[in-house]
């Protein structure tokens, strides 16, 4: 029996007379034809075979994921394997805002990051982006909270215009930031009222796309309040707050309507960060942040905004911080331990004024850890919102958050919780997004958490005792109620104005 190529070499000799052509190789042309076509023929593995025969994947479905899939820097490849700095959203393109029914005017997505809140976690994000290659322009907005001590636009001047972080002793000074004033009594969403701002911004300079929100959740309306007109359903706005429920309020108070409502990304932060000055920051402990962005429905799945994108990826192509971006489901299972440790260590820390550490290894501070746990272990089980994880019961086992509380405890033994701060300076805590969610949620299921809602009155009633001191600069450890009286009526004598002589009934309380 010939062989293949024996049959081969005859088929070559075959005499044109019988129609067929053969070249100067011997090969016929409808040989050629033939084996064009084999070329290009798919195999049994959904392959094509080039030109030598060898077997290559699908050339055009390869080079489009490939110049879609986003490298390690966060930014898109393209076939030649060239990075480009968003590259899809650049080449598609989106309409602007402000050319309503132009369909041609189009740019490319602003990379301008606005922070609201000048304290430690907005430090450490505007301090972290600085230092990325390609970093993108940082603007803060000042004059958003009660207190100008460390907004005012001159103290920024005073501190060099720049902003510190002390790492392990180590200080890293980054510049290149801009300052912009915001108005306080400008708090409708139309600018109505007096707004600086347009007098010396463009309209599309003025506009808000990427904004990172970083103040106390008590402050988070308020603060919003100044520049929620700057802000379009293309913005994105980025929170990175202690506490849950602040965004219901932001959406009834600010956005109802949830067509022209912002996009929402959630970050769920876990360094330690303490600021020691106006514009100066100590990175005590290395952590990470839980990022992703907020369905406008729960439970729907929508293309991801191109503000979101940009504002996600930046964040995650910086190094320092360490953010790994999560779905909406998995993300909110990390509010929900974070919000479950903090329960415990903030209230706790700001009753008893101590540190982390000094909770542990006490029986006293244990039976409250457990009756706390107890209760957030029921209500967050019983959340409508998680029916059908995977887990739940055993994720928020009151066991379980007992053991990674203490062990967050210990990990920042020598740091001192963001409540007592917020306590020893005299300001509003965050305990009714903390242990005030907790009692809210149980009550909207039937669930009674009197443990919680007894540590957040307690709470509640420090910090009115601090404010309260604060106001009349006595200090806080008095001795009994009449200190404070006696006090009062010598200022009043100093000022001419004599007090009321106390009742019969107030004087035999005073004997007695």
């Amino acid at each position: 029996m010939e062989t293949q190529e024996e049959a081969s070499a005859k088929w070559n000799q075959w005499p044109e007379s019988e129609g067929r052509t053969s070249n100067a190789s011997g090969d016929s042309a409808e040989t050629q034809e033939a084996d064009a076509e084999w070329k290009q023929w798919l195999d049994l593995e959904g392959r094509k075979i080039n030109a030598s025969r060898d077997f290559t994947t699908n050339q055009e479905e390869s080079s489009a994921e490939w110049k879609q899939w986003p490298d390690s820097e966060g930014r898109n490849t393209n076939a030649s394997g060239d990075s480009t700095d968003n590259q899809e959203e650049a080449s598609a393109g989106w309409k602007s805002p402000f050319a309503p029914g132009s369909g041609t005017k189009q740019h490319q997505i602003p990379r301008r990051i606005h922070i609201l809140g000048t304290g430690s976690v907005g430090l450490f994000m505007a301090h972290s982006l600085a230092g990325i290659p390609n970093r993108p322009p940082i603007t803060f907005l000042s004059g958003i909270q009660s207190s100008a001590l460390y907004t005012s636009p001159q103290r920024w001047q005073e501190a060099g215009e720049c902003v510190e972080m002390i790492t392990d002793g180590m200080s890293v000074v980054r510049r290149g930031f801009d300052f912009e004033p915001v108005v306080l009594h400008s708090g409708s969403r139309d600018g109505a009222g007096s707004s600086n701002w347009k007098s010396t911004l463009s309209q599309e300079d003025a506009m808000i796309w990427n904004l990172i929100v970083s103040v106390k959740a008590p402050d988070t309306v308020t603060a919003l309040s100044r520049v929620a007109h700057r802000l379009c359903r293309d913005s994105t706005i980025t929170f990175l707050q202690n506490g849950m429920g602040q965004l219901d309020e932001v959406n009834q108070q600010l956005f109802p309507d949830i067509e022209t409502r912002p996009n929402y990304v959630i970050g769920v932060i876990s360094h330690g960060i303490t600021r020691v000055g106006p514009y100066t920051a100590r990175h005590a402990g290395f952590g990470t942040i839980s990022i992703g962005i907020q369905p406008r429905i729960r439970g729907s799945i929508d293309p991801l905004p191109p503000t979101a994108r940009y504002i996600i990826r930046t964040i995650t192509r910086t190094p320092l911080l360490a953010a790994v971006p999560f779905a909406p489901t998995a993300l909110q299972e990390q509010q929900l331990d974070k919000l479950a440790i903090n329960s415990v260590i903030n209230p706790l820390t700001a009753l008893a004024n101590c540190t982390n550490g000094e909770l542990l290894h006490n029986p006293f501070f244990s039976r409250v850890f457990k009756l706390l746990l107890a209760e957030t272990s029921l209500v967050i089980r019983s959340l409508p919102e998680l029916k059908g994880v995977p887990n739940v019961n055993t994720r928020y086992d009151p066991r379980r958050l007992e053991f990674v509380m203490i062990r967050t405890a210990t990990r920042t033994a020598q740091n001192v919780s963001s409540m007592l701060q917020n306590v020893r300076a005299h300001k509003k805590t965050e305990i009714d997004y903390i242990n005030g969610y907790i009692v809210r949620r149980g009550e909207e299921m039937g669930i009674k958490s009197i443990t919680n809602y007894v540590v957040m009155q307690l709470v509640k009633a420090r910090s009115s005792m601090s404010r309260r001191a604060a106001d009349a600069q006595l200090p806080e450890d008095l001795p009994d109620s009449l200190t404070l009286r006696s006090l009062n009526s010598q200022r009043l004598s100093d000022s001419g104005q004599l007090p009321h002589p106390p009742s019969s009934s107030q004087a035999g309380e005073s004997e007695t």
